[in-house]
C-alpha cells in the first residue's frame, strides 16, 4: 500500500519498516544508533531521484523546499542563537494567516509556491521551520528531543510488538519531516497518543 502511493517518503518508510522487521524478528536485535547510521546510505539511494530533483538539479532556484532550507540557515545565522521567532518562517502561520516580512527580505516571495496569497509550499519541510524560527539552539533542542524519544523506545525491546511499532512511528516521522511539517502536522497527533501508550509500558 505504501509503495502504491508513489510517494518518495512512502518508499523510504516501506524500506525502513522491512529493515526494522528483519532486525527485530529475524536477527532478534534491538536497533542501535550504529545500525541506524548504516541505513542512511540506503535511504539516500532509495530517495535519490527526489533528493536530486529538489536539492541538486537546475531547478534549485525554483524549488520552494530547497530555498526554504537554504534561507533557513541564513535566518538562523542572522538571528543567532534563538531564530526569528514563532510564526515567522516556513510555518503555516507565517504565510497563511499573515505574510511574514522575512519572505520578501530573503527573496522567497519570488519563489513559486511561496508567493504572497499563494504560499501552498510554505510548510513543505519541517526542519527549515525549526531552524529559522527557533535558531540553532532550537534546532539542537529538537534533535536531542528526537534522540531522547528514540532512547526511550529502545527500553521497550522486551515488548517486541510495541517496540517495533514505536520505531515505525519515529522513523516515519523523521522521513516525513523531509517532505512535510511532520511533527506539527495533524497526523502526528494519533502517533503521539500511540507513543504515549507504548511508553507507559516502560514505567510498568
Amino acid at each position: 500500500m505504501l509503495v502504491l502511493t508513489l510517494r518518495g517518503k512512502a518508499f523510504g518508510a516501506a524500506v525502513m519498516i522491512a529493515f526494522l522487521y528483519v532486525c527485530i524478528y529475524i536477527w532478534k536485535k534491538s536497533l542501535s544508533l550504529k545500525m541506524l547510521a548504516c541505513c542512511i546510505p540506503i535511504m539516500i539511494v532509495v530517495g535519490w531521484n527526489r533528493i536530486y530533483y529538489f536539492f541538486f538539479s537546475s531547478l534549485q532556484d525554483e524549488s520552494a523546499r530547497y530555498q526554504l532550507l537554504e534561507k533557513s540557515i541564513q535566518v538562523a545565522n542572522d538571528h543567532f542563537p534563538l531564530g526569528s521567532g514563532f510564526g515567522t518562517f516556513a510555518s503555516y502561520l507565517s504565510a497563511q494567516q499573515y505574510y511574514s516580512p522575512l519572505y520578501k527580505m530573503y527573496g522567497l516571495s519570488e519563489v513559486w509556491g511561496l508567493w504572497e496569497g499563494s504560499a501552498s509550499f510554505v510548510s513543505d519541510n519541517y526542519w527549515p521551520m525549526i531552524l529559522g524560527q527557533t535558531g540553532w539552539l532550537g534546532f539542537l533542542c529538537m534533535g536531542f528531543a528526537v534522540l531522547f524519544l528514540f532512547l526511550r523506545i529502545q527500553k521497550l525491546y522486551a515488548y517486541k510488538g510495541i517496540y517495533f511499532s514505536g520505531l515505525i512511528i519515529i522513523t516515519y516521522l523523521m522521513i516525513a519531516s523531509m517532505a512535510e511539517s511532520a511533527f506539527v502536522h495533524p497526523t502526528a497527533i494519533p502517533f503521539a497518543v500511540c507513543l504515549g501508550v507504548f511508553l507507559e509500558k516502560e514505567e510498568s
